[in-house]
This record gives C-alpha cells, sequence and structure tokens, in this order.
C-alpha cells in the first residue's frame, strides 16, 4: 500500500541503528572536552588555545548543517550516513596523530565537517522507515541519544586517558567507526520512492518566506542561548572539575557524566509531559527548564566545596 508495508519489522532495529550511530556521534565529539586537559599539558597551552580548538569544532559543524540538509536531500540518507561516519572517524585517528596547535585546529575543523551531516541524514532515515504519525516519538528517542552520548564520553574517555593515554584513546575510539559503517552499509537500505520525492518538492518552503517567518527566528535565537550554555558547559566541565576543583580524572568522568544522563532521561519522558499536560503551552515548559537550568548552573558555580558541588550536579 505504501512504502512502509514490508519494513515495519525492521524499523525499530533501524532505529537502534541511528541511536547507536548518535552515541559514537557524541562519544567522539566530546572525549576532546576530556583530553583537552591532558593535550594542554603536553602542548603547553593556555586557556585561549584550548578554546580555539574546542571552537575549530563547532564552527565547521555549524557550516555544515544547511549543506548536510542539502545534500541528504540529494543524495538520500544512506550516502549521508555512511559517508559521514567515515570523514569523522578519520579525523577521529587523525587527532591522535597531532602535532602542534594548528595540526589541532585543521584536524578538529574537518571533523566537524564529517559530523555535520549526520543529523539531518539521521532525520531522513526516520522519514524513510516511519509514517508520519510515528516520527515525532522517534525523533525524541534518537534525539535522546545526544545526551546519553554526552554523558557516555567523560566515563569512557577518563579510564582510557588513565591508562593508554590520549593519542591511542583516539585511535581507539575512531576504529568503531569501521564497525558502524559496516552496520550502516549492510542493514540501512531505505526504498526511496517517487511518490515520497513527490511530496517533498510539494511540501518545500522557498528560502525567501522561511527567511520571513518571525517564529523561526525566535526559535534559532532560544536555541542559540540554549547551546552556549549546553555546549560551553559540557566542553569547559572536565577542565573547571580537574582544575578549579581539584578532582582526579576518574572522579572528574563520573561527575561530568551526570548532566548528559539526567537530560537524556528527561529527553525520554517529554514528549510525554508535552501531550499530557503542556499542550499549546510548549513555551512555558521551555522556559521553566532553562531558568532550572540557570539557577543550578549557577549554584554549582558558586557553592563552597566539592560536596556540595556534587550533591548539585546530581539533580
Amino acid at each position: 500500500m505504501n512504502r512502509y508495508i514490508g519494513r515495519s519489522q525492521n524499523k525499530h532495529f533501524i532505529l537502534f541503528l541511528l541511536f547507536v550511530g548518535y552515541l559514537v556521534d557524541y562519544l567522539d565529539r566530546m572525549v576532546m572536552s576530556v583530553a583537552v586537559v591532558s593535550i594542554k599539558e603536553e602542548f603547553n597551552l593556555d586557556a585561549a588555545a584550548v578554546g580555539a580548538i574546542l571552537s575549530s569544532f563547532f564552527l565547521s559543524y555549524a557550516i555544515m548543517q544547511i549543506p548536510g540538509g542539502w545534500l541528504t536531500d540529494k543524495l538520500g540518507s544512506r550516502k549521508v550516513l555512511i559517508w559521514s561516519i567515515i570523514v569523522w572517524s578519520v579525523f577521529t585517528v587523525f587527532t591522535g596523530f597531532a602535532w602542534s596547535l594548528i595540526s589541532l585546529l585543521v584536524i578538529r575543523f574537518l571533523f566537524g565537517l564529517g559530523q555535520g551531516g549526520y543529523p539531518s541524514a539521521s532525520q531522513k532515515g526516520i522519514a524513510d522507515y516511519y509514517p508520519r504519525d510515528e516520527r515525532p516519538k522517534a525523533s525524541a528517542y534518537l534525539m535522546s541519544s545526544n545526551y546519553f552520548g554526552m554523558a557516555l564520553a567523560p566515563l569512557v574517555a577518563a579510564p582510557m586517558i588513565l591508562f593508554m593515554g590520549w593519542r591511542n584513546m583516539f585511535y581507539v575510539i575512531g576504529l568503531l567507526g569501521i564497525l558502524l559503517t559496516i552496520a550502516f552499509w549492510v542493514y540501512f537500505k531505505p526504498k526511496e520512492s517517487t511518490a515520497s520525492n513527490k511530496t517533498l518538492k510539494e511540501n518545500s518552503v522557498p528560502l525567501k518566506e522561511l527567511l520571513a517567518n518571525s517564529g523561526l527566528w525566535k526559535i534559532t535565537v532560544m536555541w542559540f542561548a540554549a547551546g552556549i550554555v549546553n555546549w560551553g558547559l559540557s566542553s569547559w566541565i572536565p577542565s573547571y572539575l580537574m582544575e578549579a576543583r581539584g578532582m582526579d580524572l576518574l572522579s572528574m568522568g563520573f561527575y561530568a557524566a551526570l548532566p548528559g544522563l539526567s537530560t537524556g532521561v528527561a529527553m525520554l519522558f517529554s514528549g510525554w509531559l508535552l501531550d499530557r499536560f503542556f499542550n499549546n503551552l510548549e513555551k512555558y515548559y521551555a522556559a521553566f527548564g532553562m531558568l532550572m537550568s540557570g539557577i543550578f548552573l549557577y549554584l554549582s558555580l558558586h557553592c563552597g566545596s566539592n560536596g556540595i558541588f556534587e550533591s548539585l550536579y546530581d539533580l
């Protein structure tokens, strides 16, 4: 009857595969926040140089978002997903070969270009396998992987750096991309249909009309501000915990994982809460969440001891 018949049995496996892909995606990008403490010492870098290393990824990642969506529409989700994984995995391995600040900046920039294609392709992958009425829930499950990956990174990176060094850690984590590429090559084979492409063209919105939408700009500003807090926290918290709070590497790995873990769990329940209690009141739900994040971030940074800090972080 439609392009989903015959694939209902494997769509949940595809969602799981996309979920694992995002876990590896976030693992590869976030381990730098942990490794940069050791890199800073080895290359004798100051805080500004460390910030440049971290920002080089986000710059290229942001630049690649729109081209990534365009490529996904043109080439299909399968090709973009596979090539994205290959490129970011190669440059994850190359990170272990870095010999200077400049080499790290270039490698991380190219790494970000590789990862920039995965978000749009993964969402297109959901559309390729799930009917329209099931996509919001599937997308919610998929997006929770972002924060679980953020939590996984310090838990994995800290002991690996301690026992094998930061260079070997990047080699090993980069090789995960080979297994992930094989899995997508074998199992991820969506069947594009002429009808779906026709629907895509009919539902497309002109760029001029899109840019004139005030609601779009409001959401963009909101996400921009939230991104400063979220990515600023996740990128700098390992350095902060070790340098300002005096935690050892393993302790830091545990406490740095808590925000991602709690946010991932919250993401799983947010869809249900919004449908049940905040229908047409979504902006209040978002505003309350941002307010609470700001309050606890302030308390965490101004508490007097690690014990209190750790208790606040658990919240």
